[in-house]
């Protein structure tokens, strides 16, 4: 089952306080059965999570009830991921920003929740190459925070350059916007099934090479820089050409989306070249 509108408006509104508890009820009542198998509609569910989470100054330490509720639904989640590579991203990024809000207030907290966005991302690195980059920046983590590479970070650590540190000090660092969602087939639509396949591969790259630019975006902001103008007109365009095949898709324009997804598709992999991705 796909998200509904008002929960996706909720989102859009803005969560506070118990919101996130009224938003969890109603996703964890869609987490599937025995037997049951994920879709489309729960990559957008642990989107709404993750869209949660992201919110500036959402949790300052103390009660932990939400926090720990996403966390009950996460690892449900995570059963239905194992052959499912949108949705282990989805979860993987959402554990991944749980453990960068809980840094300053709950250190063991936090590196468990890096180390479960790490299992999953690892799991498709050999399919995505460029979640090597998030994997990269999950074991800097770990080791600012433990002081030790972890196991699981210790092919992807990336000692940072000499005089990295007193760039960064005398920097004027710039704010970097979380990723966007992955672009969904629209609900209850019916078109050609190869479409549908091609459309969420290429949402899948275009959400994968995303998340890998992250960490890179984070880095230069850290520098007070930013990506290249071409760099992020690409990383924009793919997402732009996502959300304008779903339009058509949702007119009955197939072959246009066709199109659209195709350049999508070519708008990630430039991106992801020019990253080194």
């Amino acid at each position: 089952m796909l998200l509904r509108n008002s929960l996706v408006l909720v989102v859009g509104l803005g969560l506070a306080g118990q919101e996130i508890g009224t938003l969890l009820e109603g996703i964890q009542r869609r987490v599937p059965g025995a037997g049951g198998a994920a879709g489309v509609g729960h990559v957008r569910d642990v989107n709404s999570v993750l869209s949660y989470w992201s919110r500036p100054g959402v949790w300052a330490g103390g009660d932990r009830r939400y926090l720990d509720r996403s966390y009950s639904y996460l690892n449900a989640m995570q059963a239905y991921a194992a052959n499912d590579p949108a949705l282990a991203i989805a979860v993987a990024s959402a554990y991944r920003q749980m453990a960068l809000i809980q840094e300053p207030y709950a250190r063991e907290a936090s590196l468990a929740a890096y180390a479960a966005s790490a299992q999953l991302y690892s799991r498709w690195v050999g399919v995505h190459p460029g979640l090597r980059s998030q994997l990269s920046w999950l074991s800097g983590r770990a080791y600012g925070l433990a002081g030790v590479v972890p196991a699981w970070g210790a092919a992807y650590y990336v000692k940072p350059l000499e005089g990295f540190d007193a760039l960064k000090a005398n920097a004027q660092p710039q704010a970097v916007a979380p990723p966007p969602e992955m672009v969904a087939w629209p609900e209850g639509v019916q078109g050609p099934a190869e479409l549908q396949d091609r459309f969420m591969t290429a949402a899948t790259t275009v959400l994968t090479t995303h998340l890998a630019a992250q960490p890179v975006k984070e880095s230069v902001a850290a520098l007070g820089q930013t990506l290249h103008p071409d760099t992020a007109k690409g990383l924009g365009m793919m997402q732009s050409m996502m959300e304008l095949a779903r339009s058509q898709v949702m007119a009955g324009k197939f072959e246009e989306a066709r199109e659209s997804v195709s350049r999508a598709e070519a708008y990630a992999k430039r991106a992801g070249k020019a990253l080194g991705l």
